[in-house]
């Protein structure tokens, strides 16, 4: 597709015109299936929640396909990051690290937008990496009250000016900021993808601009010795009444079709069997045909 610069004094080479531009919505497909490819994503929860071990099974899994990811961490635990990629099996080779807040950072002691330490990311990130993961946006903001809306927009701002994919995780100390990081819409609005990890370790897809919901999964984290050796996420397992909900036909069947359906289902996707009493039972509770067609009571 030819770029042509829009037509005004001194030129803008970043501009393009909108005729030269698609204006059908074929987004890319999401990096493994969690993080934005064109912009930022925000990964908050609350501490011990596991984002960090999470992260790292992303950065492990690209590693594995040959991508490049920088680890800017803001909370200097150098130790800690390399440990995980090593018992998870990534390639450390492709994992870079810095730190702005220890002793040797060439940057500003400051916050991710100061002019140095986004200069010196940006000249660290260009052509080198695929993906930058900031550890923590908390620490990242330097003194900043993320509860403004100015905070979320120079963080923003110093996010797309790196050029490539970004992952953030976000620390907040309430349950009731699961909805939007730090309970705020600012930062909501601010990021293109966002995941909220829980203290049971649910992780759910909030915010996902030109995708369709990925809903919840389970994370499980194994540890052996003290060191991080597994990560998988795991969507539910639906409770009888979603899985007669996922299954039961819109055109009229007996209820023993539908417990047929359900068991089918069950053993296609893995779904613990169920017998075809309790089935029964909670489709003549749930349920009930109305002109040829089962419905929900």
């Amino acid at each position: 597709m030819a770029v042509t610069s829009l037509p005004v004094d001194g030129g803008l080479p970043a501009g393009v015109r909108l005729l030269t531009l698609p204006t059908t919505l074929t987004p890319p497909p999401l990096i493994l299936d969690r993080i934005d490819p064109e912009g930022h994503t925000i990964l908050f929860g609350p501490g011990g929640a596991g984002k960090g071990c999470l992260v790292v099974s992303w950065i492990v899994r690209l590693t594995n396909q040959g991508k490049s990811v920088l680890v800017v961490d803001f909370e200097g635990h150098a130790d800690e990051w390399a440990r995980r990629v090593a018992g998870l099996g990534g390639d450390p080779d492709r994992v870079e690290y810095c730190s702005p807040m220890k002793p040797g950072w060439p940057g500003a002691y400051g916050p991710l937008w100061s002019d140095e330490n986004r200069g010196l990311l940006r000249a660290a990130v260009d052509g080198r990496v695929d993906l930058v993961v900031i550890d923590s946006i908390n620490d990242a903001s330097v003194g900043a009250d993320i509860s403004l809306a100015m905070t979320a927009s120079n963080y923003a701002g110093a996010v797309q000016y790196l050029g490539v994919p970004v992952v953030s995780l976000g620390h907040v100390a309430k349950s009731g900021e699961s909805e939007y990081p730090f309970g705020s819409v600012y930062w909501h609005n601010q990021a293109r993808t966002t995941w909220s990890l829980d203290g049971n370790r649910k992780l759910t897809h909030r915010k996902r601009n030109n995708y369709a919901t990925l809903g919840s999964f389970n994370v499980e984290l194994d540890f052996r010795n003290d060191v991080l050796r597994g990560v998988v996420e795991r969507a539910p397992v639906p409770g009888v009444a979603k899985q007669i909900a996922l299954v039961i036909p819109t055109a009229q069947a007996t209820a023993t079709e539908v417990v047929a359906l359900v068991q089918e289902a069950a053993s296609r996707e893995g779904w613990p069997y169920r017998k075809a009493d309790t089935i029964s039972r909670e489709l003549r509770q749930g349920w009930r045909v109305v002109n040829g067609a089962w419905v929900a009571k």
